[in-house]
């Protein structure tokens, strides 16, 4: 039984574009689906770049994503919860999740008030903004130019660093992603990352192999195969995500990536429940 552990319907919230997802996933023998929508879809969430406006001031990363982000918010929370909960009611194979973004100080405070309301099956605490810039966005890859890059990963670690000890989340999102143009500093950075595993071995908080890095491009799972070494010396648990945005996305890899797990020794991932996760063998 496959499970997909990071899946975005992207706020197209109808029967008929889930069962999409859930056709194409099947066909590769998913079973499972959990829904885990960006925060910056809702308008719950619409003042959180305010906040970060405050206090690194108007610049041309923080202005564009105070308009990216006030552009995006314009679903209700409530009425995607509500339309995941129907879904299970009607015996659809879905959890409900949220992948969340860790900002800086204030912002985080204001998420957490708002999500803790929910029932969530999973939180996925991911990184996607570094001091207002957003770092992942593929249309805007200039924005790296004359920055220093060992400093940019330095911060980004620093971030999931804060967002593990915050044990608001189930599960880091795509670890590495902060390599997701295949820009590395000349300095080591791999101890950046190192720090934030031995981190993680000291919690419950999981691991995603996530497979959406072969579709960007860095043509790289997070996080590295290497690290996976790591992860399982430390006995971090691990999920297998697509972090799917289109149906043809669902289980996007995921024979591949199982190899890799079997070569390395892995025989179990995990899974949650109303937050609560569960062993599944894989091999």
């Amino acid at each position: 039984m496959f499970i997909d552990s990071h899946i975005h319907l992207e706020g197209e919230y109808t029967r008929e574009w889930i069962d999409k997802f859930m056709e194409m996933g099947r066909k590769k023998e998913i079973e499972k689906f959990y829904i885990t929508e960006h925060i910056h879809l809702f308008r719950e969430f619409k003042e959180i770049p305010s906040i970060i406006v405050k206090k690194f001031g108007e610049n041309e990363d923080t202005l564009f994503m105070k308009n990216w982000w006030r552009k995006n918010s314009q679903k209700k929370l409530d009425s995607y919860v509500q339309f995941i909960e129907d879904l299970k009611k009607e015996g659809y194979p879905v959890k409900l999740g949220m992948e969340v973004d860790w900002l800086e100080e204030d912002s985080n405070n204001l998420i957490w008030e708002i999500i803790r309301k929910y029932p969530w099956d999973i939180l996925i605490g991911s990184v996607h903004w570094i001091k207002g810039w957003g770092f992942d966005h593929l249309d805007r890859f200039f924005t790296w130019k004359k920055r220093d890059v060992y400093k940019v990963y330095k911060d980004y670690f620093y971030l999931i660093k804060e967002a593990i000890r915050s044990k608001m989340f189930d599960v880091i999102g795509h670890f590495d992603v902060i390599k997701i143009f295949g820009v590395y500093p000349e300095k080591d950075w791999q101890s950046l990352a190192r720090e934030a595993i031995e981190l993680m071995s000291k919690t419950r908080i999981a691991l995603e192999v996530n497979t959406a890095g072969l579709r960007k491009p860095v043509r790289e799972i997070y996080p590295r195969e290497e690290f996976l070494n790591l992860f399982k010396d430390k006995k971090v648990p691990l999920t297998l995500s697509s972090d799917a945005h289109r149906p043809e996305d669902v289980g996007y890899k995921f024979n591949e990536v199982l190899k890799i797990l079997k070569e390395k020794g892995y025989k179990k991932l995990i899974t949650f429940c109303k937050r609560r996760y569960y062993t599944i063998n894989i091999f």
